[in-house]
């Protein structure tokens, strides 16, 4: 990423944030990777978790039609035309 006047010039592709998470799939929870770029945002499971059934899942960021913070500081929904 580069910086111009003040703003962030994202480049395609380049992940703006990227770092360990949890995935709930039901009851279950799943560890893994969360990469944010400006296109989509994507989830890697572990390799341990791929065992127990996790799937890797990219959100496209033009699919989101509206994010929500709930009053946690785990928790933040992304609505899109597709769930996962």
């Amino acid at each position: 990423m580069a910086k111009t006047q003040g703003r962030i010039k994202a480049v395609p592709g380049a992940p703006l944030f990227k770092g360990s998470c949890g995935w709930m799939r039901g009851p279950v929870a799943h560890s893994g990777d969360l990469k944010v770029t400006v296109e989509d945002i994507t989830f890697s499971p572990s390799t341990l978790d791929r065992l127990a059934g996790a799937r890797e899942w990219v959100l496209r960021v033009r699919d989101i039609a509206r994010v929500r913070r709930e009053e946690t500081e785990r928790l933040v929904l992304a609505d899109a035309d597709t769930a996962h």
